[in-house]
């Protein structure tokens, strides 16, 4: 485990950095130590079979197979040989101080303030079709009473980012999730990548994976890099699975397998659900929603050049146009796990029975001289895309 400090005066540095390492120690705790090692699957090897029980994709370290064939399709992409599996184990625990992601901060009643804090966001977004935000840009689809969301996979191109507006640093995020569109949602666990472009205090890669999972009222909490180097037009697969009772192993319940790949080298954890910081208790993620999203983060600490203040979001950077290639959420009657599928396929193809429009989201930012709310990043549907995000700047 590594803590990767930001800056500020020696004694605030310190006493962050304490904070970070109980942060990092409580979440190595949380790692369910891997069922096996590391995984080298040659391109000879026949492709995994999309009825593989549960109880081995986990061995594997590959997500459970979703049932709808459309989706198989992505997860078959997501699993094909030749495929290198490396374990994220305890040890591999490192934090970085400069960004946190949080839930969807509404827009017009007062949760658009940088001074808001990522625990105070996740306004309801609005009835209609199309909600504004201040950091999510993307689409969400909601589980409909009775159902609840037991897995989300997606694919898509790595941006490359160029400056925006202002004098940056530019950060912006994208990842897939598991619930955050509401304000009674208290834990979401995601993943995605991150890109930047400027100094953002940590002199790290500008470019990264990460997994995190969310949860109401913790004071601090942060995206946990992952070991996999990514680049600008790198295509990622990322899943986000809820497991069933007694999965990875008799006994154990509210647990969550983060599933990343590039290229042929893929990484996967069991993570258990984050405690309550009152009761202690685990709080699992609902399944409310699914989604795929474009956020800016918010700044953990001042930037270099003084122009992001800790507590405001980062500059959005000019991304040109993102989205995923392929996007896909299991349904589950609640409580049980017998699955049926969503998926936002593009509107040229034919949709599978369990099809929901989505909840687009468009980002915006108040500007000022003259007083004016600016969109900055547009969700739109194409026969392209599932979702497409255009920057507008």
């Amino acid at each position: 485990m590594s803590v990767q400090g930001g800056h500020g005066a020696p004694g605030r540095e310190s006493s962050r950095l304490d904070v970070l390492a109980d942060l990092a120690a409580e979440m190595q705790a949380r790692i369910v130590p891997p069922l096996c090692g590391e995984q080298q699957f040659e391109p000879s090897f026949p492709p995994f079979d999309p009825d593989l029980p549960d109880a081995d994709a986990l061995h594997f370290g590959i997500p459970p197979s979703p049932p709808d064939p459309a989706a198989r399709q992505l997860w078959q992409r997501m699993v094909a040989p030749p495929l290198r599996i490396l374990p994220f184990r305890p040890e591999d625990v490192r934090l970085r101080s400069d960004i946190v992601h949080g839930l969807l901060r509404g827009f017009g009643q007062g949760e658009d303030r940088a001074d808001a804090g990522p625990e105070q966001a996740g306004a309801a977004a609005p009835p209609g079709r199309l909600a504004s935000s201040a950091n999510w840009s993307g689409a969400a689809i909601l589980a409909r009473r009775g159902e609840r969301y037991i897995q989300v996979l997606g694919s898509w191109a790595v941006p490359a980012v160029r400056a925006g507006k202002g004098d940056g640093p530019w950060v912006c995020s994208t990842w897939i999730g598991l619930d955050g569109l509401r304000r009674w949602m208290t834990s979401m666990p995601q993943m995605g990548t991150t890109q930047s472009l400027g100094d953002t205090g940590e002199g790290q890669p500008a470019n990264f994976p990460w997994f995190q999972w969310w949860l109401r009222g913790r004071s601090l909490q942060l995206p946990v890099p992952i070991n996999i180097h990514v680049s600008p037009g790198d295509r990622v697969y990322c899943a986000v699975t809820r497991l069933p009772v007694n999965q990875p192993q008799p006994g154990q319940e509210n647990h969550v397998q983060f599933f990343f790949r590039n290229g042929s080298t893929a990484t996967h954890l069991v993570y258990r659900a984050p405690p309550d910081d009152r009761m202690g208790a685990p709080v699992p993620s609902r399944g409310a929603s699914a989604q795929w999203i474009l956020e800016r983060p918010t700044a953990l600490h001042d930037s270099p050049n003084g122009k992001v203040a800790e507590g405001d979001l980062y500059p959005l950077p000019d991304f040109a146009v993102a989205g995923p290639d392929s996007f896909a959420a299991s349904l589950a009657p609640s409580p049980d796990f017998a699955p049926v599928v969503a998926t936002l396929e593009a509107p040229a193809l034919a949709p599978s029975l369990g099809f929901r429009t989505p909840r687009l989201l468009r980002m915006v930012e108040r500007l000022r001289g003259p007083a004016r709310v600016a969109v900055i990043a547009v969700p739109s549907r194409d026969t392209v895309r599932p979702i497409r995000v255009t920057y507008r700047g």
